[in-house]
């Protein structure tokens, strides 16, 4: 984006300023903005919020995905107020359990009959954005060190956790995508890296979870899960390549990057030692070999951020 200088008076030289960035945040003559030199360039800030977004929407399903995803979709979107009308008392049940244990930062704040009105009650600061990432990262390697154990031990006893883990994976990472629908990442051109690392942040914790179901099937089908050393071994690098990565993002370098591509990662998902892995165990397999790919995208997304 480029912008002519014009001459104001004897010595003052002005700008525009890109008018859809006034109408987002809903600028107006004579308030002030934030001006920063760094070097060559001016950093320019409002400390305005974005102006508020509202949707109205007629729920015809009381199906919970479909619920699910039609909520989630407005809240990643970035509206403020959502309008729901409905028809039944599940369908306002359902909206409930969403709206106050999923998203960040909503309540329902009118309710009649038929219709309520969820919305932001809390202002999304995207500063905000690298504390949660490391949340997201530290819940992942706990689950990977839950499995760890389990795959050590065979005691199922922290294997309960990994659901609620994936839950609150799942709620700070749908608060990211708002924020970075609504706002964009700090360096505004890196936003589709951002978005897409957090997508697959969300990923890998949910293939611990479905990795947490098939172990519990699997005990109630059988009495057991064959776990092999090969397994175990696997799992192990896991959990250091998602160390490194979390590493990565915290602290870049090109040393880690090529560790993780070239050292550590499995080459290929059709490679011998993967179909091994599946005449092992088929499900524990799978989950290997998606939490590698999920992996390998993450790290993907952050050289994109870096470079």
């Amino acid at each position: 984006m480029k912008r002519n200088i014009v001459k104001q008076g004897p010595t003052t030289l002005m700008i525009s300023l890109p008018s859809k960035w006034v109408q987002k945040y809903n600028l107006k003559k004579g308030e002030q903005l934030e001006i920063t030199e760094i070097g060559r360039k001016l950093e320019i800030e409002t400390d305005k919020n974005i102006k508020k977004k509202e949707i109205t929407i007629e729920l015809i399903s009381d199906h919970r995905l479909y619920i699910w995803r039609t909520i989630s979709a407005l809240y990643y979107s970035g509206y403020d107020k959502i309008h729901l009308n409905f028809n039944s008392i599940k369908t306002l049940e359902e909206i409930q359990k969403f709206a106050e244990q999923i998203f960040i930062g909503f309540e329902m704040t009118d309710l009649r009959k038929n219709y309520c009105l969820i919305e932001s009650i809390s202002n999304e600061k995207s500063d905000n954005f690298d504390t949660i990432v490391r949340r997201l990262f530290l819940g992942i390697i706990q689950m990977s060190n839950i499995t760890n154990k389990y795959l050590q031990t065979k005691d199922t006893a922290d294997l309960s956790l990994i659901p609620r883990l994936e839950q609150t994976n799942n709620r700070q990472s749908s608060y990211l995508k708002r924020i970075l629908n609504k706002e964009g990442y700090k360096v505004l051109n890196k936003t589709t890296f951002a978005y897409t690392l957090v997508y697959h942040l969300a990923l890998i914790a949910d293939e611990y979870k479905y990795m947490n179901w098939g172990i519990q099937q699997e005990i109630e089908e059988t009495g057991k899960v064959e776990i092999t050393e090969k397994i175990k071994n696997n799992f192990s690098l896991l959990q250091i390549e998602i160390e490194n990565v979390y590493k990565l993002y915290f602290k870049y370098s090109n040393e880690l990057v090529e560790e993780i591509i070239t050292r550590n990662l499995m080459t290929d998902s059709k490679s011998k030692t993967n179909l091994d892995l599946f005449c092992d165990n088929p499900r524990l397999a799978h989950t290997i070999i998606s939490i590698t790919d999920r992996i390998r995208n993450v790290t993907f997304q952050i050289i994109g951020i870096n470079n």
